[in-house]
């Protein structure tokens, strides 16, 4: 009699951590759904329940880090990646999530670590490099950040955000030939950005090509550029 009140208890048990599995992963499905829809409050209430429910799941804390970062709540959604790679160390996806989230925090010295941690185990994330590019931009360190801004352009040729911003990164170091072409190749890519136009005209200033500078800056005022105008009543006319 004893075994089998043992076998039957065993059983409850096991169909009650089922239970609770199966409900947390319907509601991390409906998070799912309605961070997609941008009801970011409703997201994190179901992720938060799901978490209530299975608090050992990993996954679950970088759903709601994902929710927390698209409502612009960035300090919590650090916490929930950090509570994600303390559950699964090898969490890539929430350290590159998480190192977005420090840029935004301004932490940029933060963000590199954890862009860093990715690009050990997977050194063909392009994403990484750029985001790191930038992190470094951010920190002065525009030499690294050109590095970066180089490997993301390797990985991914028709990178139009990496191509401008390794311009502006030229910009900064004084290469203003090199960059002139950066912007060239990010027009190509985008053509009705008005900004690589505008950091175009600059350069060219810089090197007297006023004419060509002026017709930038035409060009970018032709494109919705605010500033463009001004500019060219205090450099063109």
């Amino acid at each position: 009699m004893k075994r089998g009140i043992l076998v039957v208890f065993g059983c409850i048990c096991f169909s009650t951590v089922a239970f609770a599995q199966s409900n947390a992963d319907a509601l991390a499905k409906s998070g799912l759904v309605k961070d997609s829809l941008q009801n970011y409050k409703g997201a994190i209430s179901d992720f938060s329940e799901a978490i209530k429910t299975v608090p050992s799941n990993a996954d679950y804390y970088y759903y709601r880090g994902n929710a927390y970062f698209d409502a612009g709540d960035y300090t919590n959604s650090v916490n929930d990646f950090t509570k994600a790679i303390a559950l699964d160390s090898n969490y890539l996806d929430a350290y590159y999530n998480r190192g977005n989230a420090w840029y935004e925090l301004k932490n940029y010295a933060a963000a590199i670590t954890d862009f860093n941690k990715v690009l050990k185990y997977d050194d063909n994330n392009y994403d990484a490099y750029y985001n790191r590019g930038n992190a470094q931009f951010s920190l002065g360190k525009y030499d690294l950040a050109k590095a970066d801004f180089d490997k993301t352009v390797a990985l991914k040729a028709d990178n139009y955000d990496a191509y401008y911003d390794r311009g502006n990164t030229l910009f900064k170091i004084g290469d203003y030939v090199t960059a002139i072409k950066d912007y060239e190749k990010a027009i190509s890519l985008n053509p009705k950005a008005y900004q690589p136009y505008f950091n175009k005209a600059i350069c060219e200033f810089n090197l007297t090509l006023n004419d060509q500078g002026c017709s930038d800056l035409n060009k970018a005022q032709d494109l919705g550029d605010p500033d463009a105008g001004t500019y060219m009543k205090q450099l063109c006319y």
